[in-house]
């Protein structure tokens, strides 16, 4: 995991590697806009990839949205998981009602 090399890493659970976090509150949209970024707060005891950007899955409920990831020095704490088009209204439909539950970041694959 430290290396970023999620596929092997992947490979060698047998499943996509994930973090828990907590789902933040929703904040509100303008009317005709959707929200297509989350920041997440990870906890400092759990092992996140290294910097960079990621295709991942945030788990909201039993329904993957697909995001991209970025982990920045920064912050390694934290990821900002980017959605777009029609994941975005959905996104800002579930978040209303999870806001506060454990959510899961499920990485796929490394982009850069």
């Amino acid at each position: 995991m430290e290396s970023g090399n999620i596929f092997e890493a992947n490979r060698l659970l047998g499943r996509d590697y994930s973090v828990p976090s907590i789902a933040p509150q929703a904040e509100k949209c303008e009317k005709g806009h959707s929200l297509n970024s989350l920041s997440l707060s990870v906890n400092p005891t759990l092992l996140l990839p290294p910097p960079g950007k990621y295709f991942a899955k945030v788990m909201l409920r039993k329904r993957a949205v697909p995001a991209t990831v970025y982990i920045t020095t920064d912050n390694p704490n934290r990821a900002e998981a980017v959605f777009s088009g029609s994941d975005s209204a959905c996104l800002q439909e579930s978040l209303e009602e999870i806001a506060g539950l454990e959510i899961q970041l499920r990485f796929a694959e490394r982009l850069s």
